[in-house]
């Protein structure tokens, strides 16, 4: 199983966690302090949430080898609405067949780029 730090990119804010692969399908797990962070709704630290840069939920998502039509960069972002998604770096972009694009924000991203583009093969 390959496995990277990672951090997707849900509602324009870049969520800590780690990007798997394993049997054809891309796993991203959150971070524990990110469920944690999801844990303040309904209690009186819920107002605190927004200072951790998001309001909804931190999710695991798979994505199925299969259903990605292409593995790229995108390029740095300079501008305050991607500040929260790590727009000031290159990220990993994963064109979906769906239509849809998925951002993540990686390490070493000319590796992962290359490998992920190998499993696509």
């Amino acid at each position: 199983m390959w496995s990277i730090k990672a951090n997707h990119v849900q509602d324009d804010v870049a969520i800590g966690g780690k990007l798997s692969l394993a049997k054809g399908v891309l796993l991203f797990t959150p971070h524990g302090f990110e469920k944690l962070i999801d844990k303040l709704d309904g209690t009186a630290l819920e107002v605190f949430k927004p200072y951790f840069g998001r309001e909804g939920s931190a999710e695991s998502r798979m994505f199925p080898i299969s259903n990605v039509a292409s593995v790229g960069k995108l390029d740095r972002e300079l501008s305050l609405s991607a500040l929260a998604g790590g727009g000031l770096r290159q990220r990993l972009s994963l064109q979906m067949k769906s239509g849809e694009q998925e951002i993540f924000v990686v390490d070493d991203l000319d590796d992962v780029v290359a490998h992920l583009r190998e499993q696509l093969s």
